[in-house]
């Protein structure tokens, strides 16, 4: 994987990695193109210290410089914001949670954040809960929400099994009224943190989440923000509303 050699000309290839190719740990990316193509050609995956990333794979060893400025050139031109976006990984642990899943989906489908849903249970398929956690930031995630009632240890399975941020959302059932799946939720040791939202509270686990994904995306943040002055002008016209009627 590769990032735009033409359009970033003051990024810095890692230096371990240029090492290896016998190259001068300050070579910029415009100063040597043959780098860049032999890097692409074994799959090299390079820390590079530039906003947007432009990523893209190049298989074909024989590829030259100029066909190298026409793939960058037409990325650029064609470059889509979600294709830089962190997703949400939503975890619940029974469908019978979907209800309040649903309100965190309407959130990230709002503000266009890509996610990906799933049943695990923390118990019943503790394999699947850890081959997707242990493997979400090298697959795009930014940031995990948990799902669950009663018991409700998903949360902090998740939590012990990643450093990505982790919301816990604790769900009601017919037993305590959801105090416990809360108390389960929150009640995490010192090391391995939950954020816990209220019982039941999808829609917030969703705003957390994408506040959460806003601080590395500025157009994400503005959408924030003007759904913060949307609530408030609604609140404010209600209270116009009842003046006027009373």
């Amino acid at each position: 994987l590769v990032s735009n050699p033409i359009l970033h000309p003051g990024v810095i290839a890692k230096a371990e990695v240029l090492k290896s190719y016998q190259y001068d740990t300050s070579l910029t990316c415009t100063e040597d193109l043959e780098l860049w193509t032999r890097l692409a050609a074994d799959n090299k995956k390079l820390a590079i210290l530039s906003e947007p990333l432009l990523i893209y794979r190049l298989h074909d060893k024989q590829i030259t410089s100029t066909i190298l400025k026409i793939i960058v050139l037409v990325q650029f031109l064609f470059y889509r914001r979600d294709l830089q976006v962190k997703k949400v990984g939503l975890i619940m642990g029974s469908d019978s949670d979907l209800p309040i899943v649903n309100k965190a989906l309407n959130v990230l489908k709002e503000f266009g954040i890509p996610y990906e849903v799933h049943i695990y249970s923390a118990h019943r398929t503790p394999q699947q809960v850890d081959s997707f956690v242990s493997s979400a930031m090298d697959n795009g995630f930014g940031v995990i929400i948990a799902f669950a009632g009663m018991a409700a240890h998903l949360a902090g399975a998740v939590a012990a099994r990643t450093t990505l941020p982790v919301i816990g959302v604790p769900c009601k059932s017919t037993n305590l009224d959801g105090l416990d799946a809360l108390l389960s939720t929150v009640q995490m040791p010192s090391g391995i943190p939950v954020a816990t939202v209220a019982i039941d509270g999808g829609a917030n686990a969703g705003i957390l989440a994408a506040q959460i994904i806003a601080t590395s995306d500025i157009e994400l943040s503005q959408k924030i923000k003007q759904k913060r002055i949307d609530d408030a002008n609604k609140v404010l016209k209600k209270d116009a509303e009842l003046t006027k009627g009373l």
